[in-house]
């Protein structure tokens, strides 16, 4: 257990080194320029700290495997991320001049919380997951794994075509490409596992639910019915429909939906086409008490995925950016709040967890508990 946790620890301190990076560029009078700037992205983060952890790590062995080294590595840029964070709120300002020859695209609510998020929720992720990798926990490390995948499959679902077809679609620069890796590792290591064995998780033939855990199913019936229609009204406003509660909805509660940025409306497609399926699903499972291995799996990245998503619309619709303002950015209306509040947390991350949660701790696959008469 020392030995993984000081395996932990030296990625943590060697992630630190984002700091004296970011400062020490901050002078570089090359950086002034996108195609230097690219260059010092992919010589910084992609060949020479992933030498560094090689070195670091060369002789202990159980840990060279490739996500290993993509986790170390997305920690290390992951700590960039929060410095951007900060320069985007005005804190420091190390780190400007990639939101100038960088990703101009970060000059928005969007790109100061998705930066946030990395620099937090992701960055735990990662030194988590490198922790169960040196311990040899694959069962924890498959389950969190399988939130972080969701986490930031779903950034950059969001991040990536909202740069190129909302307002900042002519301020793409060389550095959009620097994203690339973190759409596909996610992605491999997604489809590695879902499409790989599966833990053991219980005996299927033993009862299922007592007559308090059924009713328990049956009573979540209601709640995630209404979050798949919260999922198709936001998806209406977002998209100008005409319908009276649709507008009622964009003007009083979410005016955010129509920023035309286009982040907030891909979050709401992306709802709407992953999680609502997988929402239809669990309806069924309810209903029988049954819980399949697959779903198990599919609630795990839809807990990653609106903890990633609402996070950054829920900051992105309180907090204006004051280096980079936005004109068209509207706050919430005061006679809104409680529902935004109850419709972005109660519905939109509470349930998903709560069926989440459902699914990971009872056995796969399970029967309903035989009544007495039929024994």
């Amino acid at each position: 257990k020392k030995s993984s946790m000081g395996i932990t620890l030296r990625v943590f301190c060697a992630t630190l080194l984002a700091i004296p990076l970011c400062y020490g560029l901050h002078y570089v009078e090359l950086m002034e320029n996108q195609t230097w700037v690219f260059a010092a992205g992919v010589g910084f983060c992609f060949l020479s700290f992933p030498l560094l952890v090689f070195l670091l790590f060369r002789n202990v062995t159980g840990i060279h495997n490739l996500f290993f080294y993509v986790w170390s590595i997305f920690a290390f840029t992951a700590a960039i991320d929060f410095i951007l964070a900060l320069t985007l709120d005005n804190y420091i300002d190390w780190i400007r001049f990639y939101l100038v020859e960088g990703e101009p695209y970060l000059q928005s609510s969007h790109g100061a919380m998705i930066n946030y998020w990395d620099g937090t929720g992701h960055y735990a992720f990662y030194l988590c997951l490198i922790y169960c990798t040196a311990t040899n926990k694959d069962k924890a490390q498959r389950w969190i794994g399988l939130l972080w995948a969701g986490s930031i499959i779903n950034s950059m679902l969001v991040f990536l075509p909202g740069n190129v077809i909302g307002k900042f679609g002519n301020h793409l620069k060389l550095s959009y490409f620097l994203n690339i890796p973190y759409f596909w590792f996610p992605i491999q290591y997604a489809w590695t596992t879902l499409t790989g064995p599966r833990p053991a998780a219980g005996n299927p033939s033993q009862p299922a639910r007592s007559a308090a855990g059924r009713l328990l199913d049956w009573a979540l019936l209601i709640p995630v019915s209404g979050l798949i229609a919260l999922c198709s009204l936001r998806l209406f406003a977002a998209f100008g429909s005409p319908w009276p509660l649709a507008q009622q909805w964009l003007v009083e509660v979410e005016p955010y939906l129509s920023d035309p940025g286009f982040y907030p409306r891909l979050q709401c497609v992306i709802y709407m086409v992953y999680m609502v399926p997988v929402l239809s699903a669990a309806l069924g499972a309810l209903a029988t008490h049954r819980n399949p291995a697959w779903l198990r799996d599919m609630t795990a990245v839809m807990a990653g995925a609106v903890l990633q998503g609402q996070f950054s619309h829920i900051g992105s619709a309180w907090h204006p950016l004051e280096l980079y303002p936005e004109p068209s950015w509207r706050p919430v209306p005061t006679g809104g709040q409680a529902a935004f509040w109850i419709a972005n947390v109660g519905f939109l991350v509470v349930i998903p967890w709560l069926l989440f949660l459902r699914c990971f701790f009872l056995p796969a696959s399970l029967q309903v508990a035989p009544s007495k008469k039929a024994q």
